[in-house]
């Protein structure tokens, strides 16, 4: 596919049948723990019917109520994180910063529509990476770690987007993102930060150990 650009029907269907062999099981495990069917035994592999259930609370369209109020909410915390908001988590984001910067939207969405346009060879592959993660971030109660999966498409498309500048604007994105990052390092190491962080992470816990055993 990637030296030839093309893919004989034989290959395609090939490929289909090894996906759905290797997400068949995944596919059994979700529902027998989504609907309490039955475990599967068999001499070669196992798949449980676990006593506590984490799908429901990952999986949030799984968590009973309205699916289109659940995927409106979600898409909703993902805008939101894009925006700067984060997820609540201090380990993942700092204040006013999420895994990049928000205001690199723009590029990321010209990034978008370039190689959409004028795509790139093989780029397709990478559009339905990023398909496949907004699916994905759709469907789970969403923080930065469960969607990972999306940051490298958004990355990908920041640079796209940046690329196509006209030479004498790139030299102002090269100044906002050296204030970016200026900004940002000021934010992750301002001492309101790191005491957000070390209470997240249990700073000092270790050493009232090391105190109560001495």
């Amino acid at each position: 596919l990637l030296l030839h650009e093309k893919t004989p029907p034989r290959h395609a269907l090939a490929a289909c049948a090894l996906l759905a062999v290797l997400a068949l099981p995944i596919f059994l495990f979700v529902l027998i723990n989504r609907f309490g069917w039955p475990a599967i035994q068999t001499p070669f592999f196992t798949i449980p019917l676990l006593y506590v259930n984490r799908s429901n609370s990952i999986f949030s369209l799984f968590a009973g109520g309205s699916a289109a109020a659940t995927l409106r909410g979600n898409a909703a915390a993902v805008w939101h994180c894009l925006l700067g908001a984060g997820d609540g988590l201090a380990a993942n984001s700092t204040p006013g910063f999420t895994v990049f910067y928000p205001w690199l939207l723009p590029f990321t969405a010209l990034g978008f529509l370039a190689g959409l346009l004028r795509p790139a060879r093989q780029e397709y592959l990478l559009h339905f990476w990023a398909l496949a993660a907004a699916i994905t971030a759709l469907f789970v109660k969403f923080n930065v770690n469960r969607a990972n999966i999306l940051w490298i498409p958004i990355i990908y498309y920041t640079a796209r987007g940046l690329a196509v500048l006209p030479k004498w604007s790139k030299a102002l994105g090269g100044g906002a993102l050296a204030v970016g990052i200026v900004l940002f390092c000021r934010s992750y190491f301002s001492p309101a930060y790191q005491a957000q962080l070390g209470q997240a992470f249990f700073y000092g816990y270790e050493d009232c150990l090391k105190a109560a055993q001495a």
